[in-house]
């Protein structure tokens, strides 16, 4: 029981932004963890209090100084608790026993669902059974079965993106201490790591033949926000509304206090970031890095009371490697932002040596547009 929720809260901690789960929820999923008497699950929790008081900027100098000696303690608590338990022994002796029936047949191992060569080792002991996945993952099928399970938890380790390297950490600790390689939700977990994490780490030739089948992780719509809820609700409308439909929402909330953050939690296909008013730019660094930091390979940005035109997105993609190969080099593209109150002038001025114009039919004679 414990497994499955820590699982659940450690993928509730990773798609967080998208899911938009009540505080109320996380609590009692941490309560029925504490009730589960599991040390893994204390550990695993605790560690999630600590990143959730570390992100908090008023926690944050405090933790740094406590967080050392807390955990410490934490630790150490909890393993006085496990040592006071019969299991304790039992699975100390199963990482022994483990590590030397691997060394017997380390590199093919012993044979799938074959347990009678680690029943050989322990020693005519009462209890027979296993309790880790990592030995018994090793002693069946040997290091080449190993790989299967440990290069996608390295790869996520490595990753730049830290949230991932949260969740492989997590998945570590318990195919070290728990025995579920054969579980279904072990599969699940499995299935949701090896092909991302692969083809993270592809050649980009081949990356980019799966991102023409994968297009809607590719593009992010970023708005930034601050204060103009009635606007920001209209501009995520004609979004919604874009013939070109692969592409995710995130808007970027400035510590807005007319109930933007409210809204935002009732919208189960926006990804929300709340962060105080940093302005305009500031809103926009925070949209770039998640971009990056998530795969991301294009960017559309506006602000909260932009209207695009229902082909805006399809109409910059598809004009983007023209305008390449035109010019010869990579390019940022701008939409032409017309004026919403009369839309045959544009909403800025725009310079043309000496001239400025905001005649939109002025505008189209010029080579910019070619």
């Amino acid at each position: 029981m414990s497994l499955t929720l820590i699982i659940a809260i450690t993928l509730i901690y990773y798609f967080d932004d998208i899911w938009h789960i009540a505080t109320w929820k996380k609590f009692i999923l941490a309560f029925a963890i504490i009730t589960s008497f599991s040390v893994t699950g204390y550990f695993i929790l605790w560690g999630f209090v600590v990143l959730k008081l570390y992100r908090s900027k008023k926690f944050r100098a405090i933790m740094i100084v406590m967080l050392i000696p807390l955990s410490l303690y934490a630790i150490q608590v909890m393993m006085d608790m496990k040592q006071s338990t019969g299991s304790y022994s039992l699975r100390e002796d199963d990482y022994y026993v483990g590590f030397i029936t691997w060394l017997q047949n380390p590199i093919f191992g012993w044979g799938f669902n074959n347990w009678e060569a680690l029943q050989a080792n322990m020693k005519g002991r009462a209890n027979d059974g296993f309790s880790n996945s990592i030995f018994s993952v090793l002693t069946q099928g040997g290091i080449l079965m190993g790989l299967m399970y440990f290069i996608p938890i390295l790869i996520g380790i490595t990753s730049k993106e830290f949230k991932r390297f949260v969740v492989c950490i997590v998945y570590a600790i318990l195919f070290i201490s728990i025995i579920f390689q054969t579980a279904y939700v072990n599969f699940f977990l499995f299935c949701l790591m090896i092909p991302y994490f692969l083809f993270l780490h592809l050649k980009k030739k081949l990356r980019a033949s799966y991102n023409l089948i994968m297009k809607r992780e590719l593009l992010l719509v970023l708005i930034v926000t601050y204060n103009r809820l009635s606007d920001l609700k209209i501009c995520v409308e004609t979004v919604r509304k874009q013939t070109y439909k692969y592409f995710n929402i995130l808007v970027v909330n400035n510590g807005s206090t007319d109930g933007t953050k409210e809204w935002l939690v009732q919208q189960a296909d926006i990804i929300t970031i709340n962060q105080e008013n940093l302005g305009g730019a500031g809103g926009f660094y925070t949209g770039m890095k998640y971009m990056y930091d998530n795969g991301y390979e294009w960017l559309v940005m506006m602000d909260d009371d932009g209207i695009p035109d229902k082909n805006e997105i399809k109409n910059l993609i598809q004009s983007y490697d023209k305008v390449v190969s035109a010019v010869g080099k990579e390019v940022i593209l701008n939409a032409l932002v017309a004026d919403k109150d009369d839309k045959d002038y544009t909403a800025f001025l725009w310079a043309r040596g000496s001239r400025r114009t905001t005649k939109i039919t002025e505008l189209q004679k010029r080579t910019v547009f070619q």
